[in-house]
C-alpha cells in the first residue's frame, strides 16, 4: 500500500494532513484502509496519537457504530483478526510487511497503539450501554472490546452489570437477558470466565455483585434467562455457584413446569 512504502518523512506529511479529517477517513471504504496502514508502518506512535488517536477519541461513539470505523477501531485492539478483517484486505496489508523504513518489532508497535486507545474504549462502553444495549451491533463490539483490550475492566462489566438489577417479567421484553444482542453479550462474558484474564476481573462475580436479592430467581421465567443461569453455574467460580445455587434452591418443581430446553438443563445443573 501507499503508506508503507513511501519514506518515513512522508508517512509523516501523510498523517498530519489528515488533520480534522481522521474520523471522516476512518468512515470510507477505501479511506480506512490507508489508516491502517498506517498503523502497521509508521513506528512513531507518539505522532500517531497526537493526529490521529485523539481525532478517533473525539468521534468513538460515531465510529463505533459505522461499518469501517468500527474495523479501524477493532485494528487497534487486535490487528489483522480475520474475524473483524476481511483476509483479502489483511493480504493487501501484508504487502508492506518488511519494509526497509519501520524498524520497530510489529508486536511492540501494536502494544503501545492498543494502550493508547484501550481507556477511551472502555469508557465508551461505560457511557453508552445503558441506552445502546438493545443495539445489536454495539453489543457486539463490546465484546471485542472486553476481549482484546488492555486495562482495569470492572467499571465496563459494572456498567453492564447494572442493565439488569430490576427483576425480569414476561411483559418486559427489552429487559436485557431477553434482548438478542445484549443476551450474547451477557452470555459470552459469562463463557470467558472459564478463561484466564490479564486483570483477574471476572464478569459474573461483579454481576452477583451488582444483583440484588431475588433477581436471579426471575431469570427462570424465560428460556434465554435460564441458560444464562446455566452458564453461571459452569463458571465454577465458587461465590458465582454458591449464590445462584442459594438463589434457586427450592424451585426445581417450579422449573419442570417451564416448557423450554433453558429450565431442563438448570434443572440438572441443580443436581
Amino acid at each position: 500500500m501507499l503508506s508503507s512504502n513511501t519514506s518515513v518523512v512522508d508517512r509523516k506529511v501523510i498523517v498530519k494532513s489528515m488533520k480534522t479529517f481522521v474520523a471522516k477517513i476512518a468512515m470510507e471504504e477505501h479511506g480506512h484502509m490507508v489508516l491502517l496502514a498506517l498503523f502497521d508502518c509508521l513506528d512513531d506512535t507518539v505522532l500517531i496519537e497526537k493526529h490521529i488517536i485523539k481525532e478517533l477519541v473525539s468521534h468513538l461513539l460515531e465510529l463505533s457504530q459505522n461499518i469501517h470505523g468500527k474495523k479501524v477501531l477493532s485494528y487497534l485492539l487486535n490487528p489483522r483478526d480475520p474475524h473483524y478483517i476481511h483476509p483479502d484486505v489483511i493480504n493487501i496489508l501484508k504487502q508492506g510487511d518488511g519494509n526497509q523504513t519501520s524498524k520497530k518489532d510489529p508486536e511492540i508497535r501494536s502494544s503501545e497503539l492498543k494502550s493508547m486507545i484501550a481507556t477511551p474504549l472502555l469508557d465508551l462502553i461505560k457511557s453508552n450501554i445503558s441506552n445502546l444495549y438493545t443495539d445489536n451491533s454495539f453489543c457486539l463490539f463490546a465484546l471485542v472490546i472486553l476481549q482484546h483490550t488492555v486495562g482495569n475492566r470492572k467499571e465496563a462489566f459494572q456498567s453492564i452489570a447494572d442493565l439488569v438489577v430490576e427483576p425480569y417479567t414476561t411483559e418486559n421484553k427489552k429487559h436485557a437477558i431477553e434482548n438478542p444482542g445484549s443476551h450474547f453479550m451477557f452470555k459470552q462474558l459469562i463463557v470467558r470466565d472459564k478463561e484466564e484474564s490479564n486483570d483477574n476481573v471476572k464478569f459474573s462475580e461483579v454481576l452477583i455483585q451488582t444483583v440484588p436479592k431475588l433477581v436471579f430467581k426471575s431469570w427462570m421465567d424465560c428460556n434465554r434467562g435460564a441458560f444464562l443461569l446455566v452458564g453461571l453455574l459452569e463458571t465454577e467460580l465458587p461465590t458465582v455457584v454458591e449464590r445462584i445455587k442459594q438463589e434457586l434452591d427450592g424451585c426445581k418443581k417450579s422449573l419442570k413446569k417451564k416448557p423450554y430446553k433453558g429450565a431442563e438443563i438448570l434443572i440438572k445443573k441443580l443436581q
